[in-house]
């Protein structure tokens, strides 16, 4: 059965298709309905048929292990998954509030907006990384706000599970996730670092602030190596309305060296609630991007750069210091 041919009003297992809501590079989204259930329902269906891209299925396969898994206010709940030998699928609620992409647009926005929203996504994402979760795709059009202020990370195609086989690893050498969000490490090929999604977060941080992406958008590998020995132009060079302190939260957030970045997602929702707290450093007050010397060095050392060993995320997060 191909996806392509599903039609507004048939019937796959109990759920009747009501409505094609959104077709993207590799699924279709539909708002479904089933007797007896009154909540919201969408269901996700990749696209299978001859010429499509073949990434699409395993994207979708891993995105079918992991969210039933996941639990939470953070993540969409999970009510149904289809059977991968006839029609794989999955049924999620269907989530009334727009993505954060709508607010990136208006970019950018007050500075005390962004850190509330920031510090909602940081908890979202310790939430997930306690779930054995990475997600590798932080961008705004992956984040919903709920009306009640929680933030939710949707679309796990390209995250990883401590406990489950890394099928895109396993099928690709090839940087995987967004380019404009992706961290150092990702592009290296590195897919076993919680803290990849902090910096991603950063760089959302970065792009509600200051209406820019901190890296532009490269679309090859050379011009996404660049956030390797290129820092970007400092926030308030860009606005002045951006106090010091939250340039340099977003700052260490976008340090290439995960070590010299927030150790946890949870230690980073915990400096944006409470900025009294923030050490200060040269960061805070930076108006000019690093100078050539510096960009040489940083340059060397990345093509020095000795990959990061495997380590699992729980054991990672259990390290790491709590504030």
């Amino acid at each position: 059965m191909e996806s392509h041919r599903l039609v507004a009003g048939r019937v796959i297992d109990g759920f009747t298709l009501e409505e094609l809501v959104h077709t993207g590079g590799m699924a279709a989204l539909w708002r479904v309905t089933k007797a007896g259930e009154t909540r919201p329902m969408l269901m996700k269906v990749p696209f299978l048929g001859e010429g499509d891209d073949p990434s699409a299925i395993v994207g979708f396969e891993v995105e079918h292990m992991i969210l039933p898994r996941l639990t939470g206010p953070h993540v969409p709940a999970c009510l149904a998954v289809g059977d991968f030998a006839v029609l794989p699928y999955l049924v999620m609620e269907h989530l009334s509030a727009l993505s954060l992409d709508a607010r990136a647009k208006q970019a950018p926005i007050a500075p005390e907006d962004v850190v509330w929203l920031g510090a909602q996504i940081a908890t979202a994402l310790q939430d997930i990384h306690r779930q054995h979760v990475i997600h590798f795709d932080v961008k705004p059009a992956n984040i919903i706000i709920r009306e009640e202020g929680s933030a939710v990370l949707i679309d796990y195609g390209l995250a990883r599970h401590d406990e489950l086989p890394d099928l895109l690893a396993e099928e690709s050498d090839l940087p995987i996730g967004t380019s404009a969000y992706m961290a150092p490490e990702q592009v290296l090929g590195n897919r076993t670092d919680p803290r990849s999604d902090i910096f991603s977060l950063g760089a959302v941080l970065y792009e509600l602030t200051t209406g820019h992406l901190p890296f532009g958008n490269p679309t090859s590998r050379a011009g996404m190596r660049q956030r390797l020995y290129h820092e970007p132009k400092p926030p308030r060079a860009l606005s002045d309305r951006i106090p010091p302190w939250l340039q340099e939260i977003i700052l260490k957030c976008l340090a290439v060296d995960p070590d010299d970045r927030y150790q946890t997602a949870g230690q980073l929702a915990h400096a944006l609630r409470h900025p009294d707290q923030v050490v200060l450093t040269e960061r805070a007050e930076r108006i000019k991007s690093p100078g050539f010397v510096k960009r040489v060095k940083s340059w060397w050392q990345s093509h020095n750069q000795v990959p990061t060993p495997s380590v699992r995320i729980m054991d990672r997060l259990d390290r790491a210091p709590m504030s």
